[in-house]
């Protein structure tokens, strides 16, 4: 029997949730929390439950996600027109059900760093809806550490470490569920519902440009505000990005394109405020998998790395060194726990990264930096990531691609 699913947080009754959980709630207990925002909030209708059941007095606390609810689709809100025409909220149920239990059985202590899922549907009659309902993590401890300089550094123990780890791990995985049994495949062939949106579309394919990569070119302004409000801003920095900006579109589909070569799942979106800790015991989790894609590792790679690196340690040579620890931690895991072969060199991968892989990073940039903007906190570290895109040659790169 189809349980109706509330259209947004607001619409949570003890009754509804007792059903889809099956347990006896205790209405006088139930108490919902609206406009939870975590990580990247704005891409859905967040809110926390509380309550106790008939058959013990412990309490239960969850986090609920739905679709942004604030307008009906194409009437005004950017945020839901995202979600559901990029099927952002289908995405995240779907890796929860389908895609992450098949990785944790490859490595098993991956399963470590997900927040536990506990009901997810995704509901097409009357109206559209859907959700997910997650374990409240902050009860336990975990928080949000953003820009927190006990994040990103170098040191052996450092958050920053756990979380190469992390991605290390998660690619590995991901990489050897398509190399099953001497096989290779691709995610888009194992789950029907693996989003293409890293993928180009073919010459006559009938596939609509993702909704995302839209608002990537909207995102200059923001940038060139920035560079405005910066004393040490360069004239060939400008210009640069100037040039850029006229190919920029192109140019993110030779990035995507090229990143199709050694492709496996990807966040997209793993920067500080996705990944929440736990400091006794120690443990990092990742979250807000709405993003997740099919291109190279490098790409959640230079977004984390330039993202959670704290500002005083982001230099070219801590880079460069980052990438080689997670290549070193990859290549292991792929050799000595899966027994499976590396697909390129670190000299190919080293090259790779700081071409493609930081020019994705430069793409997420540009395409957050109007919300960034409104941040404070964000904007030196946005500053200096735009200048390692100098440092690196990767924009000089990127606009000399015939």
């Amino acid at each position: 029997m189809l349980i109706p699913t509330p259209k947004c947080v607001s619409e949570i009754t003890p009754a509804w949730l007792s059903q889809v959980l099956n347990v006896p709630i205790v209405p006088e207990t139930f108490q919902l929390i609206q406009n939870v925002h975590e990580g990247t909030g704005f891409l859905s209708d967040m809110g926390r439950v509380s309550f106790t059941t008939s058959r013990n007095q412990e309490t239960t606390k969850l986090i609920l996600k739905f679709p942004p609810s604030e307008a009906k689709l194409g009437e005004g809100d950017q945020s839901r027109t995202l979600v559901l025409r990029d099927h952002f909220d289908q995405i995240e149920i779907n890796s929860y059900k389908d895609l992450f239990p098949k990785l944790f059985q490859i490595i098993p202590e991956l399963e470590e760093c997900f927040c536990p899922s506990i009901y997810t549907e995704i509901q097409q009659v009357p109206d559209y809806t859907s959700v997910l309902i997650l374990e409240d993590l902050k009860p336990k401890g975990y928080f949000m550490i953003g820009f927190h300089e006990d994040f990103g550094n170098l040191e052996s123990g450092s958050y920053f470490m756990d979380g190469l780890d992390f991605l290390a791990k998660f690619h590995a995985a991901a990489t050897g569920l398509v190399q099953q049994d001497g096989r290779e495949s691709s995610l888009v062939e194992i789950f029907p519902w693996f989003p293409k949106s890293l993928i180009p579309r073919k010459e006559g394919e009938d596939r609509k440009v993702p909704e995302l990569h839209t608002w990537f070119p909207l995102g200059f302004p923001a940038v060139f505000q920035l560079f405005e409000q910066h004393p040490n801003t360069r004239a060939e920095m400008i210009e640069a990005y100037k040039k850029f900006e006229s190919r920029g579109p192109e140019i993110l589909q030779r990035v995507l394109a090229a990143g199709q070569e050694f492709p496996t799942a990807i966040h997209g979106d793993l920067w500080t405020h996705n990944i929440l800790v736990r400091k006794s015991p120690r443990s990092i989790k990742v979250i807000d998998w709405q993003m997740l894609g099919y291109g190279d590792p490098t790409f959640d790679l230079a977004i984390y790395i330039l993202e959670a690196l704290h500002l005083p340690y982001l230099t070219k040579e801590n880079v460069v060194k980052a990438a080689q620890l997670y290549f070193n931690k990859y290549e292991d895991i792929l050799k000595s726990e899966l027994g499976l072969p590396m697909r390129r060199s670190y000299a190919e991968f080293e090259q790779f990264f700081q071409t493609y892989g930081i020019g994705y990073c430069i793409y997420w940039l540009v395409l957050g930096c109007p919300d960034m903007m409104t941040i404070p906190a964000c904007l030196p570290k946005c500053y200096r990531i735009l200048e390692l895109g100098m440092e690196f040659g990767v924009i000089e790169f990127l606009n000399n691609l015939p």
